[in-house]
């Protein structure tokens, strides 16, 4: 009769097959990474454009509200914006106007990578009490030649936001 071969019962996984699984891994991951840094960048754009519509529609609905004038400033130096209004617009209608009280009147620095374009850079927007909106369309621009573009709606009083890419893809050539 023949001696038995030693059979053992396997449990796991080799080294061999763990280096294996992980290396393949690490190339999937190095692959998808230029991927996932422009998914972000691209995020941080619509999440500052959709931060600065908020400010604007809440701009205009202080002024209505409150009866006075609201305006919203774009500093260039340090890429920030906030919200000054009217003083007294009873007693006094043609008072300085002030920052605005809580959050609102807070400068907001914008997101490292993304300024104000060149139009809107150093200009302001104006919030009437009557609701209507005096400036100019507010541009955002990321270091990848998109931007993010802000106006008020005549018609609808809402802000449209329009995304697209700069065809120069020089950072803020052409807005």
């Amino acid at each position: 009769m023949l001696p038995k071969a030693k059979t053992t019962n396997r449990a796991g996984f080799t080294l061999i097959e763990l280096l294996l699984v992980l290396a393949i891994i690490t190339v999937l991951a190095a692959v998808q990474l230029p991927r996932l840094n422009a998914l972000l960048a691209k995020s941080a754009l619509r999440s500052e454009a959709k931060t600065l519509e908020r400010t604007m529609l809440t701009a205009r609905t202080k002024a209505v509200m409150e009866r006075r004038e609201v305006r919203l400033y774009f500093d260039e130096g340090p890429a920030k914006y906030w919200v000054e209004e009217q003083g007294d617009p009873v007693n006094a209608p043609d008072a300085y106007l002030r920052p605005t009280g809580g959050p609102l009147g807070r400068p907001v620095r914008l997101t490292t990578g993304i300024e104000f374009g060149r139009q809107t850079a150093g200009s302001r927007v104006r919030f009437l009490p009557d609701g209507q909106v005096d400036g100019e369309k507010v541009r955002l621009l990321d270091k990848k030649g998109r931007f993010a573009e802000l106006a008020f709606e005549g018609v609808t009083d809402k802000v449209r936001v329009t995304y697209g890419k700069i065809e120069q893809g020089a950072w803020g050539s052409a807005d």
